[in-house]
């Protein structure tokens, strides 16, 4: 007698909003649920047709879009597929559903920075349509161990329902795939720069990077004259505009116009390329529940300067220099010690290829799997 595989339904709608490391995140996921021959996986996406078991791809998701797709259709797809678990990797998922359902939640941030968000958004959309539904959740994923503490203690979320599932690398980073077929945004080519990987969010700390570089620049005008801050990212397309504005202004102001480089979006493809022709990767940010960028430089063999904060330190362990994000001149010294000291860069360098073999999107998609079947046992 054939043992009944389990019905998973995955939810992939954030795959069609703004590119970021959580759709990596998601790809990655799906890559190894579809090798594991214990379920029946159904992706699931707007656009999705129950009589063909195909997606059309919805190229606009608007807000109101989005809100009918989690709460509405996705239950009811889940219903008529007669899915035993719902999926849901990115922090959305519905508030009631007729099946098992577990979500992953990558960190606690609006919880944590309450202050940049309006109090409009955060009580009558957040809290019943995001945090709500989280709780309601069978079993919560989450990337850190830091995380697992912050859902807890801002969220409310039963520690013992709290899963810590690390995030990995996806295998395109790996140094030998590069090939021709990749390219260099073309500010890039044939410069010298550090790279920033990641939003225009408050939280990840910009504005103190931005003033970081412009000390380093100063006092090495001559030895740094050729360097470039690269930024991942169009400042007049950030759904952040308000903030992208601001950091627009503050180049102006520090005198960086033409040390800066933003390079507008790049295709995931071409990411191992950026990252393999840095100097080092930067990522000062304020807060974070896993810091995905780290683990992409190690695979790409960059040294990575990130700030003390307890998320990024459990990733990187010791294998990152780190400074005090709210401290400008301890970034800009930590620059400068990377920048000028090419041992101290390679001896980063080998202990970040070391600490990748504690991370396995295999083992990850396993233990996220085993709970699964628990649920349903």
């Amino acid at each position: 007698m054939t043992k009944e595989k389990i019905k998973i339904a995955f939810d992939t709608h954030h795959l069609l909003l703004e590119n970021a490391g959580t759709k990596r995140v998601t790809v990655s996921l799906l890559k190894e649920f579809k090798k594991n021959e214990d379920i029946q996986l159904s992706v699931l996406s707007p656009g999705y047709s129950l009589k063909s078991g195909k997606t059309v791809p919805d190229k606009i998701l608007g807000h109101l879009k989005r809100f009918f797709w989690v709460h509405i259709q996705l239950p009811w797809l889940c219903v008529l597929k007669k899915t035993d678990v719902l999926f849901s990797p990115e922090f959305n998922t519905p508030l009631f559903t007729f099946c098992k359902r577990v979500v992953i939640a990558h960190d606690a941030h609006t919880r944590a920075q309450r202050q940049y968000v309006s109090k409009a958004w955060f009580y009558f959309y957040y809290m019943p349509f995001i945090e709500l539904p989280i709780r309601f959740a069978d079993v919560v994923f989450t990337v850190s161990n830091f995380s697992k503490n912050e859902l807890s203690k801002l969220m409310g979320i039963n520690q013992e329902k709290i899963v810590v599932a690390y995030n990995s690398v996806d295998e395109l980073f790996n140094q030998n795939t590069l090939n021709e077929q990749q390219q260099l945004p073309a500010g890039l080519k044939e410069k010298e720069y550090l790279m920033f990987i990641g939003t225009f969010e408050s939280r990840k700390n910009v504005d103190r990077l931005l003033e970081a570089f412009a000390l380093i620049k100063n006092k090495n005008s001559e030895a740094l004259a050729d360097l470039k801050l690269a930024i991942s990212g169009n400042p007049s397309k950030s759904k952040y505009s308000d903030r992208s504005n601001d950091i627009v202004q503050l180049i102006d102001n520090l005198g960086l116009k033409d040390d800066i480089i933003f390079c507008g979006f790049i295709a995931d493809n071409d990411l191992p390329l950026v990252y393999s022709n840095a100097i080092l990767i930067a990522f000062p940010s304020l807060y974070e529940g896993f810091g995905l960028p780290i683990l992409e430089a190690f695979s790409c063999s960059v040294p990575v300067l990130i700030s003390n904060i307890e998320a990024l330190t459990e990733v990187a362990d010791h294998a990152a220099l780190t400074c005090d994000p709210n401290d400008v001149k301890d970034i800009a010294e930590k620059l400068e010690s990377l920048i000028f000291n090419q041992k101290l860069r390679d001896e980063l360098v080998i202990r970040g290829t070391e600490r990748l073999n504690d991370f396995s999107w295999k083992r990850t998609s396993d233990l996220m799997i085993e709970k699964i079947k628990e649920l349903v046992r």
